[in-house]
């Protein structure tokens, strides 16, 4: 069984249907395997999750080693549960690559995030596209991106942050030395919103 396994390092679980029970018996492996490096939770339709799974979730990341990639999809989580998940990454010194696209995250978690980002040494891809947040959100990552000098892949698809967050994205370009791909499509832009960032592009060399 997987359980009895002490090779796992990798446990890919896309497009299923688990509840809060089933999220929590994975939770419980992942935590039993401490050699896990990647974990990907996709679901097939939005799945809710509870302010006590990403607490597990999180308690996991706050004292996981080995876990580089964590991929999360499909999980409707409260204001509550996100701001775990925040504090965690901000604790983590392993993880390099978050994907939180598609879950319904709001500019309250965005920003909760964002701040965690600031602070973290070690994630160099970062994928939130596809949430519900706009301006507020985009413009708090972008200040997180000014001071992370780590970060190399970032990707905001399909998120309407406007002109005020196309502007503070350009203002990211100008100062950021390491990122090397910024992801926009679906974003809504327009003509003008294309010239605001096409000024930082000018001075950024990575990109």
């Amino acid at each position: 069984s997987l359980k009895a396994s002490h090779s796992l390092n990798i446990l890919n679980l896309s497009f299923h249907c688990l509840t809060s029970d089933g999220i929590q018996a994975v939770l419980t492996l992942v935590k039993s395997h401490k050699n896990m490096q990647e974990l990907t939770l996709i679901a097939s339709t939005l799945t809710k999750w509870s302010r006590e799974d990403v607490l597990s979730l999180s308690k996991i990341l706050e004292v996981n080693k080995s876990l580089h990639k964590l991929r999360l999809s499909g999980m409707d989580c409260p204001s509550e549960g996100a701001a775990y998940l925040a504090d965690a990454v901000r604790i983590n010194r392993d993880l390099e690559y978050l994907s939180l696209q598609h879950n319904k995250l709001k500019d309250d978690s965005i920003v909760t995030l964002a701040d965690s980002i600031s602070q973290n040494t070690q994630v160099n891809t970062l994928k939130v596209g596809g949430n519900c947040f706009g301006t507020m959100g985009t413009k708090a990552l972008a200040e997180a991106f000014t001071t992370n000098s780590v970060l190399q892949i970032v990707d905001l698809c399909d998120t309407p942050f406007g002109y005020d967050g196309t502007e503070a994205l350009s203002k990211v370009l100008t100062v950021n030395c390491t990122l090397s791909s910024l992801l926009l499509e679906g974003c809504e832009l327009d003509d003008h919103d294309v010239l605001i960032p096409s000024e930082g592009l000018k001075s950024n060399k990575a990109l």
